[in-house]
């Protein structure tokens, strides 16, 4: 007889679930455990003489008068400010005083973020800033001075719970991403694959969405954003009206024009129906003839 082959062991694959449920009963087994042993520990102590059970109780009262409550509170949360201004300013020179706010928002530790202006005509400019929320009072002071302000809208937003909120929902986004990719490597048949990798990618898509709405939304809190507005100052001479009162002199002045271009309308308008009194000539003089001679012949019958 040949030898004898040993049976190939049979590997089974527990479920995930069937798993779960039984690391959950050891560890509550191993908890209930302990807990026995503690409570044999704490009866033999106490069989063992009162000197020891009081010096324990002494060394546990120490220590729970040495733990400081307050001192183990997890301290506050900064509060997250969207702040926002709005500037519009007069200026000889636009060009010039969008310059110069520019130059105040890189001193402060900012930077241009975006620019308007108008190629043919020097009007007016338009500027977008972002600067450090802890400068953001005193650019917005710099930019008032560099003009006069027409308007000038100051807004801040406190968004502290909406970054909470998305922090903590992307927390469990990637937690359950995770869990997910755990799962896609112990899948066993196609169907359960196909599950899961569907799961995954709605999982995955939900994740990089919430994080690019909190990177937009800390990107708006540790950045402050001014508007600016420059306009054209209007010069003195130009807005005020004139008191003087036209003379002799200019009203003849005024007359003689106005004379001289009633002339050029009167002949304008002649010149304008010489032709069709020319062509009434020549068509109508004819016919005129005609019918005179008609009405002359027809008395003498």
């Amino acid at each position: 007889m040949g030898p004898t082959r040993r049976p190939m062991p049979v590997r089974m694959r527990m479920p995930a679930g069937i798993l779960m449920g039984v690391i959950v009963g050891v560890a509550m087994l191993a908890g209930c455990s302990g807990s026995d042993d503690d409570d044999a520990g704490s009866s033999a102590d106490a069989a063992g003489g009162g000197s020891e059970a009081a010096t324990d109780g002494d060394a546990t009262q120490a220590t729970s008068v040495a733990v400081d409550l307050a001192n183990t509170r997890a301290p506050e949360r900064a509060r997250d400010v969207i702040s926002t201004a709005e500037l519009t300013i007069e200026a000889a020179d636009p060009e010039d005083a969008a310059a110069r706010a520019t130059v105040v928002a890189r001193d402060a530790g900012g930077h241009l973020f975006s620019q308007e202006a108008a190629l043919a005509d020097d009007t007016e400019v338009r500027a977008v800033y972002k600067v450090p929320p802890d400068r953001f009072d005193a650019v917005v002071t710099a930019l008032s001075a560099l003009g006069e302000v027409q308007t000038r809208v100051i807004d801040t937003e406190d968004v502290t719970g909406q970054v909470v909120d998305l922090e903590a929902r992307l927390a469990t986004a990637r937690t359950s991403v995770e869990r997910l990719r755990e799962l896609l490597t112990s899948s066993g048949n196609v169907g359960d694959l196909l599950a899961v990798e569907q799961s995954l990618a709605q999982r995955e898509a939900e994740m990089e969405s919430l994080a690019a709405q909190l990177a937009a939304r800390r990107a708006r809190v540790d950045l402050a954003t001014i508007s600016l507005h420059v306009v054209k100052a209007v010069s003195a001479s130009a807005s005020e009206v004139s008191d003087d009162i036209p003379g002799f002199l200019a009203g003849l002045r005024t007359g003689a024009a106005a004379f001289g271009n009633s002339v050029l309308v009167v002949v304008t308008a002649l010149g304008f129906t010489l032709p069709f009194l020319a062509l009434g000539l020549v068509v109508g003089l004819p016919l005129w003839v005609l019918t005179r001679r008609r009405r002359t012949a027809a008395a003498h019958v």
